[in-house]
C-alpha cells in the first residue's frame, strides 16, 4: 500500500513557548511533511515553512523544521522538530495502514 494512504498517528507533542493556535498548524505542517517525504527513500529533511503554500501567510511562516524518520522495533517513527527563536515544538508520530 502506498505510504500517502496512510494514517497519520500522532504519539507525543513536547513544545516551549509556541502559542496554543500555532501548535494545531505545526501539527498540521508535520502530518503533510511526513505524507510528502514517508514515500521517498529520505530519512531526513529540513524545510523553511515560509516555502509551504499553505503557510505562508500564517503565524508559523517563521518556524523552520527538521523532520527525521527513525527505526523503532520494526516501526517507523517520524520526530518533527520546528523551531523559531527561542519556541520549539516537537512531534513523534507515526503511520499506519487504513484497514
Amino acid at each position: 500500500m502506498s505510504k500517502r494512504n496512510q494514517r497519520k498517528i500522532i504519539e507525543d507533542v513536547r513544545q516551549h513557548g509556541v502559542p496554543e493556535f500555532d501548535v494545531s498548524e505545526l501539527i498540521d505542517v508535520f502530518a503533510y511533511a511526513v505524507n510528502s517525504i514517508a514515500p521517498t527513500l529520505a530519512r531526513r529533511a529540513w524545510f523553511e515553512l515560509g516555502d509551504f503554500k499553505s503557510s505562508s501567510k500564517s503565524s508559523v511562516k517563521r518556524y523552520s523544521l527538521d523532520l527525521s524518520r527513525k527505526l523503532l522495533v520494526d516501526r517507523e517513527i517520524w520526530i518533527g522538530h520546528f523551531e523559531h527563536n527561542e519556541k520549539w515544538l516537537e512531534v513523534m508520530g507515526s503511520l499506519e495502514d487504513e484497514n
